[in-house]
């Protein structure tokens, strides 16, 4: 892929979600070890895991040289000297399995998918196209360097809207806690919310919502342990600002008054 931003066109179930999943399986630490346990489902109906076999996703690397931060990290991982690095997601039998099939102590077609694992590998000399299930795919590589790739996924706009309300798991959260904001903008920000809030809060309506909410829980709870009422909105902090943050979707253009 070229600099800049890459599309991926295609009608529905074509494959488009796969692609990007596996491209996830390589480079995404946030991705769940359950997720890269493959089951007879996610193998082509063609090669049954009953038979030794494998499923590979290599990922590689240019341009990187001469660059500090990018040589650091694939630079380990490079094929040759041609300036190409590659990372390997691996699915294959175990090796105590691969052992067992080489001692002809397991006969054919007796493998199941518990006999199976996944590995990650950088560099490697075998062209992951040709090489086979018992050869080996480079050396293994720290799980830790995938935290060096941002890696943000967001479902199809069909399931993504539920995902955004919720901050722990909203994508959203993850692409403002990146984009670095100074801390003078972040003071900008909260100034904003704080005044809204003191507007909001001050309007008659919400004022008096507010003094019979107070006088109803005095009632109920007793003198010793009122506790101060007041309607308002969030926290005025960077933090709760972010997480209230969301994405609005329409059809208007953004030129055009939104009545």
């Amino acid at each position: 892929m070229g600099s800049g931003a890459t599309c991926i066109v295609g009608e529905n179930n074509t494959g488009k979600s796969n692609f990007l999943f596996a491209l996830r399986l390589a480079i995404d630490a946030g991705l769940s070890s359950t997720y890269r346990v493959l089951s007879e489902q996610d193998v082509h109906c063609g090669a049954p895991l009953s038979t030794a076999t494998q499923v590979l996703v290599s990922v590689e690397f240019r341009d990187y040289a001469g660059k500090v931060n990018e040589n650091a990290l694939v630079g380990s991982w490079e094929v040759d000297t041609t300036g190409i690095a590659r990372l390997t997601y691996r699915f294959r039998p175990k090796p105590i399995s691969r052992q067992a099939i080489e001692a002809e102590e397991m006969e054919p077609g007796q493998l199941t998918i518990d006999d199976y694992h996944w590995e990650l590998t950088g560099g490697g000399p075998n062209d992951p196209a040709t090489v086979n299930w018992n050869q080996e795919m480079g050396a293994s590589i720290r799980f830790s360097d995938l935290q060096q790739f941002l890696v943000v996924f967001l479902h199809p706009l069909r399931d993504v809207n539920q995902d955004l309300r919720q901050s722990r798991q909203s994508p959203l959260s993850k692409l403002i806690e990146a984009s670095n904001i100074p801390d003078t903008e972040k003071e900008d920000l909260v100034t904003i919310l704080r005044e809204a809030n003191t507007a909001i809060s001050e309007k008659e309506t919400v004022s008096k919502l507010g003094e019979t909410i107070e006088a109803a829980f005095k009632k109920t709870a007793g003198e010793a342990f009122s506790m101060a009422v007041k309607l308002g909105m969030a926290d005025p902090s960077f933090t709760s600002l972010s997480r209230s943050l969301t994405l609005l979707l329409t059809s208007v253009h953004p030129e055009t008054p939104i009545p």
